[in-house]
């Protein structure tokens, strides 16, 4: 069927219309706004996977940080309840700082009497450890307790025998 030229005049203004309705358009490209708009949403969206990032890695550092302070407390209380098995343990009281992978830790043991009205209290002694240091400007800290075998003299142990 041949189109006549009414015909196709009548198409193309019905076409026309619709066709800057919808954004169709004649050109091949992009328009300065819509390359604006989409640099705009691809920032916005960069920002918040930065931010993510950020804050992800102080996570892994305060965790870092904590495993380190816990590994070195349990070390710690391993010697002191090796010590309390061997010969026994008297009150007493220590603070010391140790470097561990380029961070300060604040070591503090403290042991001193159980008191307990019961007879099997009278030979144990309370022991905490706190391990401390500072991140971001925060004071943290770990801190383990433990009962051990308190020091006893040779007349006690003959007697207990």
């Amino acid at each position: 069927m041949v189109m006549t030229f009414i015909q196709a005049a009548r198409m193309a203004s019905q076409i026309l219309p619709t066709m800057l309705l919808t954004g169709i358009n004649r050109s091949k490209g992009f328009t300065l706004v819509e390359i604006m708009l989409s640099v705009v949403i691809l920032g916005a969206g960069l920002s918040f996977v930065a931010n993510a990032y950020i804050l992800s890695a102080r996570g892994l550092n305060t965790a870092s940080n904590k495993i380190n302070a816990l590994n070195l407390a349990r070390e710690k209380m391993q010697e002191l309840e090796l010590t309390s098995l061997g010969k026994g343990l008297a009150s007493s009281s220590f603070k010391d700082k140790i470097t561990l992978q380029s961070r300060d830790y604040e070591y503090s043991q403290e042991v001193s009497e159980f008191i307990e009205p019961q007879e099997a209290s009278k030979n144990l002694l309370e022991a905490c450890l706190e391990i401390s240091w500072k991140e971001q400007n925060l004071a943290k800290n770990v801190i383990l307790s433990t009962y051990l075998l308190k020091e006893t003299d040779e007349k006690e142990q003959k007697e207990q025998k």
